[in-house]
């Protein structure tokens, strides 16, 4: 992704700029209709599940380019932000100086979650988004998690198992895809190799799995067993997921036209889960110690 990334990238919020020409399914800056349901919904769920204080100490693991904890330290919390990635590190330290944030209370740190020392921090909440797939020491994470929060502090997640997508969820994501290409509002991320319906539902399922395996993703039963075996659950429930890959195929549409389609694709998987028509690949845990 990131060798992909015009020099002056930068992630937020309130100033956004939008990257058309960035050919990733899951990339969150492609347009405002993608960013108000993919990043910005995110901000307003982890502020809606925040403990109840005007001045929180806050952490948020894999912090990627910071659009997060910049928005959460403009409310007035201290913030960290911890990523391992150089590159996202610095995205994310370009945004404070860009749009002239330096003063607010958030600092970042480029290390491995686990190497990192917080000394006598403690947080009132740490913040998980998008990241907790791809840890390897799921274990010795939850632990450190629970020892760095205080008491009755929350752990805040939006995560998705890729071992959850079955066929039917292919199905969908198959139905969804063709009715937009046949309208000629999508362009497929590659060629369909076969006109038989079965045949490319099957690759659909097929791929995800193998993507899946490739990344040597967390499965969904280890995440949730992580999660509830080391936190008193407060929330968990179904998160659109998959929406955000299809939102960006999306071709040949107006503002108005994409605004309507996303919000529209991203109810849909939600209602299709919430019916049990398909199993959900998101989902939001928020728990306490």
């Amino acid at each position: 992704m990131f060798e992909t990334l015009p020099r002056d990238f930068v992630a937020d919020l309130q100033h956004p700029y939008y990257y058309r020409d960035i050919h990733s399914r899951w990339f969150q800056w492609s347009s405002p209709a993608i960013l108000d349901q993919s990043a910005r919904a995110t901000y307003y769920f982890v502020k809606d599940w925040l403990p109840e204080g005007n001045e929180l100490h806050i952490l948020e693991v894999g912090c990627g380019t910071g659009f997060l904890t910049l928005e959460l330290a403009r409310d007035g919390h201290t913030v960290i932000g911890v990523d391992k990635i150089a590159d996202s590190i610095e995205i994310a330290e370009r945004t404070l100086a860009i749009q002239g944030a330096n003063a607010l209370p958030v600092r970042y740190f480029q290390q491995d979650f686990l190497d990192w020392d917080a000394g006598e921090l403690r947080f009132d909440a740490i913040i998980f988004n998008r990241v907790l797939h791809h840890l390897e020491a799921l274990e010795p994470t939850m632990q450190k998690v629970h020892h760095l929060l205080k008491n009755e502090g929350r752990i805040i997640c939006y995560d998705y198992a890729y071992d959850f997508f079955d066929k039917q969820c292919a199905l969908w994501v198959y139905q969804t895809q063709r009715l937009l290409q046949l309208s000629g509002h999508f362009e497929p991320e590659h060629p369909q190799e076969t006109d038989d319906d079965a045949q490319a539902i099957e690759q659909i399922y097929q791929a995800w799995e193998a993507r899946g395996r490739y990344h040597q993703l967390q499965k969904g039963e280890d995440l949730l067993a992580g999660l509830k075996g080391h936190f008193t659950e407060l929330l968990f429930t179904d998160a659109p997921w998959i929406f955000l890959s299809i939102a960006n195929g999306l071709c040949n549409v107006t503002p108005e036209q994409e605004e309507r389609l996303v919000r529209f694709i991203k109810e849909m998987e939600h209602y299709q889960t919430a019916q049990g028509i398909m199993p959900a690949v998101g989902f939001h845990f928020v728990g306490k110690r």
